[in-house]
């Protein structure tokens, strides 16, 4: 009870202008504390209190013009309202950060950028496969597909900035994407209650929609994506963030609690809205307590921080170059996975534009050379998140400089920018054949090195392949056989005697898929 108080202690006191710029004035060089200097005392957070009123009445003031002078401006109430309480609660999370290690304006980046990121890769999981059939898979699809998107994000900026190994920074830069995805998601909701008014009241539904989901937005995305970049931070103990985070237990314990609260939060237990109400606001007890135990976390590590055993960079290992033939794989199985990927996105965003004729009637040839630099590109963002690709992960490949480190994003990202023109001929068939050919002889002679491997420094090493990653591997492979035959049985169907009949065409953009997938190369 005394550190509840201590807690809000500063809310209810007086605090001057230059007492809030000393809050958000810090990240900077000159303005991070020495962590060796810091006491592992409980916050006293004051400034989210102040943002919270100042939201509160610049909506209530817009929705006043609105109503006396311009109605036009009932669209600006939805989203200065949905910012007010996520923004209010990022506040909260970033007076906690007591290492004061994270700017403002990072913050801001990941607020507006996370949270179209993780809306983006939402829309491209596999997850939104199974909304729309029922209430419940509707749940399991947002729960898991929604969390999974934020932490994908959420790893992408914690590993693009290894100064935040901390836990409280996991916490701050969670909560930030997670209250992007909440002010973007609860401003489309009012908007699209705002489409389908037709009380006498204008507006009353997306008001309505506004204050629900104010009132749960505390417990809703911002905490869950905190939850999910503090486990993160807590698996690494103090190391730099890399993929081996996927693989430890505590990480996967911290991220089962924001996916099982999500899916809870979504099901449809209730029939009465009040009892759905009351629920959710337990889930969101449940949410900050475990929040709270994240914040007392942070403090340890205050204590702590003088005996951490340096972090060392990782150690020369001596060169086992790859061969041709296990590199040829490791390729054709990214091209085939990607390809798929690429070319149904470029499909969806030609269909929202009227053109979803476009792929289906191109030529697969012609198909396979716009697709393959967006393809290339989805492999450099997979490695720039998980430090590998696919492919060169099932044959366990590694990407390194000659002094034997891995090669870095921007490094990777060269290589198959040279990779594209130089290793496959930008796709175009017969130069794409000379290129192999003169590829594969520099691969099986002594230098084996490709030649835009020697112009950047870089080499392919091979390492034991483990037998579990097949378990992995097999169902994607699988997956795309099933693909294949149906694809080839929609084509049979439709160039029998039952297309002259009036039978329904095949699905032209799933032979477009297989066709530009790469399989005839």
């Amino acid at each position: 009870m005394n550190k509840i108080k201590l807690f809000f202690s500063e809310v209810f006191k007086w605090h001057t202008e230059d007492d809030a710029e000393q809050v958000v004035v810090v990240g900077a060089p000159g303005t991070i504390p020495d962590p060796a200097t810091l006491m592992p005392e409980c916050p006293r957070p004051w400034l989210y209190t102040r943002v919270l009123a100042f939201f509160l009445l610049t909506t209530a003031l817009l929705f006043l013009a609105n109503v006396l002078a311009n109605a036009g401006t009932f669209s600006i109430v939805l989203v200065i309202g949905a910012i007010a309480v996520p923004f209010t609660v990022l506040v909260l999370v970033f007076e906690l950060n007591v290492f004061r290690n994270i700017s403002f304006y990072t913050v801001a980046k990941a607020l507006f950028v996370g949270g179209a990121l993780s809306l983006i890769v939402t829309a491209t999981l596999p997850s939104s496969w199974f909304q729309n059939i029922t209430e419940t898979s509707d749940a399991f699809a947002a729960g898991i597909g929604e969390e999974i998107a934020k932490l994908l994000v959420v790893y992408w900026i914690l590993k693009r900035n290894r100064a935040y190994p901390y836990v409280l920074n996991g916490l701050l830069i969670g909560a930030a994407v997670g209250a992007g995805f909440a002010i973007f998601e609860t401003a489309s909701y009012g908007m699209n209650a705002l489409a389908v008014s037709d009380g006498p009241w204008f507006g009353r539904e997306s008001l309505i929609v506004l204050a629900i989901r104010n009132l749960l937005a505390p417990g809703g995305h911002v905490v869950w994506a905190a939850i999910s970049g503090a486990g993160m931070l807590l698996a690494m103990r103090l190391a730099p963030l890399s993929p081996a985070v996927f693989g430890r237990r505590t990480f996967w314990a911290a991220f089962v609690v924001p996916v099982t609260l999500h899916v809870l939060w979504d099901m449809p237990f209730f029939e009465s809205i009040w009892a759905s109400l009351g629920f959710e606001l337990v889930l969101t007890v449940l949410a900050w307590v475990v929040v709270a135990w994240f914040v007392r976390h942070g403090l340890e590590e205050v204590e702590t921080l003088r005996s951490v055993v340096p972090y060392h960079a990782e150690p020369v290992v001596p060169p086992s170059l790859a061969g041709p033939w296990r590199r040829w794989a490791a390729r054709m199985l990214d091209q085939l996975c990607g390809s798929l990927v690429v070319m149904a996105v470029l499909g969806d965003i030609c269909g929202y534009f009227g053109h979803g004729e476009f792929l289906d009637g191109m030529h697969q040839t012609v198909a396979w050379i716009l697709a393959l630099p967006f393809l290339l590109l989805l492999e450099a963002i997979i490695y720039d998140l998980f430090g590998t690709a696919l492919g060169k992960w099932a044959f366990s490949l590694r990407v390194r400089d000659d002094s034997g480190r891995n090669a870095t994003s921007k490094a990777y990202l060269k290589r198959l920018v040279r990779l594209w023109a130089s290793g496959l001929g930008l796709g175009i068939p017969v130069v794409s054949l000379i290129a192999l050919a003169v590829q594969y002889r520099r691969l099986s002679s002594a230098c084996k090195r490709t030649t835009y491997d020697a112009a950047l420094g870089l080499r392919v090493d091979k390492e034991r392949i483990h037998p579990l990653r097949w378990l992995v591997v097999l169902p994607v492979l699988l997956g795309i056989v099933i693909l294949v035959v149906a694809a080839a049985a929609a084509r049979d169907e439709g160039e029998g005697p039952a297309s002259d009949s009036g039978a329904a065409e095949p699905d032209a953009r799933i032979r477009t898929l297989v066709d530009a997938s790469g399989l005839k190369y």
